[in-house]
């Protein structure tokens, strides 16, 4: 049976469909994070945890906005960021390369898995981003890949950038020799410029 107009207004999705055009119009390009309320804050770590289609646009976003507002970092624009691999690569102010992943996840550096993001990580996908053959494969992709093997994988730096919802927080980790990870910065969400959403 059809349901009437006024019967679908109702249903959670539409709610839910107004509050991401909400949240997205908070959050237009290169605009100043707006003053923040209660519920305003509660709705974007809904949103956050919601799984919906802007959370993946929320993690990148804060990404960017850390590495290169917070921590100095500036984007290698031959990257091409496959479905696997590294997330982004960034350039820091002495020219070495940063490969940076994005965790979008209350755990932090432990949502890692296995030997993610440590040097032989880097190195198996820098071998996979000369391969034709591979989805990471690109001209720009493969330069990079030559770049790390060439100064060696434990010589690039290795940064995870976290972002818990339900704390609104930014956490940003460096790889150690070791194989550990050192804290390098924290910072909330609601202080960063928001430059990825587009109306």
């Amino acid at each position: 049976m059809f349901e009437k107009p006024e019967e679908q207004e109702k249903h959670p999705e539409n709610d839910l469909n107004q509050q991401e055009r909400n949240l997205h119009r908070n959050f237009r390009p290169g605009s100043q994070a707006p003053e923040t309320t209660e519920i305003d804050k509660k709705e974007l770590q809904r949103q956050m945890g919601y799984g919906s289609k802007f959370q993946g646009d929320i993690g990148e976003g804060v990404t960017l906005r850390v590495a290169s507002d917070k921590l100095g970092l500036t984007p290698d624009p031959r990257f091409d960021q496959a479905k696997h691999g590294f997330d982004t690569v960034f350039r820091d102010p002495e020219g070495r390369l940063v490969v940076i992943e994005s965790k979008f996840d209350e755990r932090g550096i432990k949502a890692l898995e296995g030997d993610q993001m440590q040097p032989s990580w880097v190195e198996r996908n820098a071998g996979m981003m000369q391969d034709p053959g591979n989805e990471r494969f690109t001209e720009g992709n493969a330069k990079i890949g030559r770049e790390i093997l060439k100064v060696g994988a434990e010589n690039i730096r290795r940064i995870v950038i976290a972002t818990d919802s339900s704390t609104l927080r930014s956490t940003a980790y460096e790889g150690q020799a070791d194989g550990s990870w050192k804290q390098i910065g924290s910072w909330s969400v609601l202080d960063l410029e928001q430059p990825y959403l587009e109306e």
